[in-house]
């Protein structure tokens, strides 16, 4: 079987796994009451908190009101989720930032995709019409105990990293399956590599064939 067939079949495997996370994420997270400003909100509500970086001083809150409103959770533009980092400083808790974004589904993520080896956040974005999920990025700083967004990666679709070359791939199902590629610069930039194709089930080398091209720019 072609790779193209493979990681199409594997697109398709994984928005399966991502509405079966959703279900288990909703019946394990806690209601509670909320402060945010920004969104719209109602007393239903999805609330959870993450440790960062092996420090329980640090947390990262993720609350989305009205999760099941499903007019609005098309509506990529509606806000509906609040995230809020803090550290805890003795008996007072410091808030570094608070964001209120679009969370068509109540998860979070980590998996490094700037190839630092060290897991970023990804908060579930919007899966539009097809199944095309897309995700905020926020690249966690262990050194320094910092997250930093990354404009843009909310618009990809299905994205992956390959570590070996450094390399972003996105898939985006619809009337046909379109590959596009990025990379995350130094200066924590989304760049686009060029090189998107529509796969051909009957061409095994289309993806083979781009990533050998994006390297060769590379040298």
């Amino acid at each position: 079987m072609s790779r193209t067939v493979l990681i199409t079949l594997f697109v398709f495997f994984e928005v399966s796994c991502v509405e079966e996370r959703r279900q288990n994420a909703a019946g394990s997270l806690r209601i509670m009451d909320t402060s945010g400003v920004g969104v719209e909100k109602s007393s239903s509500s999805f609330d959870s908190s993450y440790t960062l970086f092996t420090n329980t001083s640090y947390k990262l809150r993720l609350q989305v009101f009205n999760p099941d409103d499903f007019r609005q959770n098309l509506n990529e533009d509606y806000k509906n989720a609040i995230l809020t980092y803090t550290r805890k400083l003795h008996d007072s808790i410091m808030v570094i930032f608070r964001d209120s974004l679009h969370c068509n589904s109540p998860m979070v993520e980590f998996i490094d995709m700037n190839n630092d080896r060290i897991k970023d956040v990804l908060v579930f974005y919007y899966s539009g019409g097809r199944a095309n999920p897309t995700y905020h990025l926020y690249l966690l700083d262990s050194a320094r105990h910092r997250l930093k967004y990354v404009p843009g990666f909310e618009k990809l679709p299905n994205p992956d990293l390959d570590t070996s070359n450094n390399i972003i791939s996105s898939i985006a199902l619809s009337g046909t399956t379109h590959y596009s590629f990025f990379s995350i610069n130094s200066k924590d930039r989304l760049i686009a590599l060029g090189h998107d194709f529509d796969a051909d089930l009957n061409d095994s080398l289309q993806y083979e064939q781009a990533i050998r091209q994006i390297l060769r720019t590379r040298r």
